[in-house]
């Protein structure tokens, strides 16, 4: 969490900045965004600038030092994400086992009660989820799934 207002986002060089330190700090293999091409749904306007700011941060922002160079100064070098998976997405390509973890998504789901009721209506965060995972893994192995759109970063 950048500490960024809620409904104020914008594309900007800092929002970017700040994103590709995170990257470059954490060095993760996989980030989890937004789909910012959704297109048959309305789509908070943040989450759409968070994820393609995200999408920009990884590639070719974070991967190349001549991007953010003062991120040097602070001991932080370049790095390469290597995949990038986005919720919320049109056209999922990748459904990846949450079986066992549905209660403590419920859990943190919960704790944002300004959005719950627009989300989930008259159902628990515990029964729109577990409705959810389990429509996702139909035809799975496993009981939950969150779908994703997956996209390798370039090499």
């Amino acid at each position: 969490m950048l500490g960024l207002p809620d409904g104020g986002l914008e594309d900007t060089p800092d929002l970017r900045g700040e994103i590709v330190r995170a990257i470059r700090q954490y060095q993760p293999e996989t980030i989890l965004t937004h789909d910012p091409h959704t297109r048959d749904r309305f789509v908070h306007r943040d989450h759409r600038i968070v994820g393609m700011a995200v999408q920009d941060a990884i590639y070719p922002y974070a991967r190349d030092p001549l991007h953010f160079p003062q991120h040097s100064r602070d001991g932080l070098k370049p790095h390469k994400v290597k995949e990038l998976l986005m919720w919320e997405s049109d056209a999922p390509n990748v459904v990846v086992d949450v079986t066992g973890s549905v209660s403590k998504q419920a859990a943190c789901l919960s704790q944002h009660q300004s959005q719950l009721a627009g989300l989930i209506g008259d159902l628990s965060a515990l029964e729109w989820l577990s409705e959810r995972s389990s429509a996702a893994a139909a035809n799975r192995a496993f009981a939950n799934g969150e779908t994703y759109r997956r996209i390798a970063a370039p090499e």
